[in-house]
């Protein structure tokens, strides 16, 4: 993609990661574009995985980095900003999923490229809603992309039965490795990929294949950004109820550690990339 188009190419990851996951990713976005300026609407393509695909298709329906950020800082966002508010309570079958993302991007599916992943519950396999040859609306993608499981039943589609593509990977970066990109940027709520060592299994394993997908997207010659929360931020989540003041604790340090990692040298040809592509809009 980047020799054919001769523009400086952009592909955003969202991963999954529950309510924390959709305030990490909100502090990312609102991050990039307070320090570099760049929209992460203007994406050449999105990949979101449970909590990152409503993420995903709120920013294919138009709403703004700051409009997502308006929910945790108390600022009045334009209606239907509040991500968050689609996360169904007590509603098992995760209908609400569906039923809000529809009112929120109304139209069947976004017209730029919107992976959404999701795990075919009875072959096993990774199944990328919005790519794969598969007919489904973008409510039921989200609603399936989502379905957490022992929370909430498996999404029944064309008869065959669809669960949270997190359980592949959380982040299913390595979507985007064949595609060349100039530029992959990575918003990740729950891995730890430069010292997982100390850290719990889970979040060890979610950084090891994290870590791999990262190799691939290089091996391209793709340079990779990515975001994640510190040792200190993920240690603070585990002091945190579901609440909103949670989620707006969760925002305020992932927006300091992404502004953070984006002063760092390692972050300079990504910053290059971006503001290159901001000469294009």
């Amino acid at each position: 993609m980047r020799e054919y188009s001769g523009m400086t190419t952009i592909g955003l990851v969202l991963s999954a990661g529950g309510f924390s996951g959709a305030a990490h990713h909100s502090g990312v976005l609102d991050a990039l574009s307070s320090v570099t300026g760049w929209d992460s609407r203007t994406s050449d393509v999105v990949v979101g995985t449970s909590a990152g695909s409503l993420i995903a298709v709120s920013l294919r329906a138009g709403i703004s980095p700051h409009d997502l950020a308006c929910y945790y800082t108390d600022d009045t966002p334009r209606p239907m900003v509040a991500v968050t508010g689609i996360i169904p309570e007590g509603q098992f079958d995760g209908s609400s999923f569906a039923e809000r993302t529809s009112q929120i991007h109304p139209d069947p599916w976004p017209e730029k490229p919107t992976w959404l992943c999701a795990l075919d519950l009875d072959s096993g396999k990774r199944v990328v809603f919005g790519r794969d040859d598969v007919e489904v609306d973008v409510g039921t993608a989200v609603q399936a992309s989502s379905a957490i499981p022992g929370r909430f039943i498996p999404v029944n589609l064309n008869g065959r039965r669809y669960i949270d593509g997190g359980v592949h990977s959380l982040t299913n970066a390595d979507l985007l490795a064949p595609l060349q990109l100039d530029l992959v940027i990575i918003s990740s709520s729950s891995t730890l990929t430069g010292s997982h060592r100390n850290s719990s299994l889970s979040v060890a394993w979610n950084s090891r294949t994290l870590q791999k997908e990262i190799e691939q997207i290089r091996s391209n010659g793709t340079e990779v950004l990515t975001f994640e929360p510190t040792t200190s931020d993920l240690l603070a989540r585990n002091e945190l109820e579901s609440s909103k003041e949670a989620a707006e604790d969760i925002f305020r340090r992932s927006k300091t550690s992404a502004i953070a990692r984006l002063a760092k040298p390692q972050s300079s040809r990504a910053r290059e990339l971006l503001e290159k592509s901001l000469l294009q809009i």
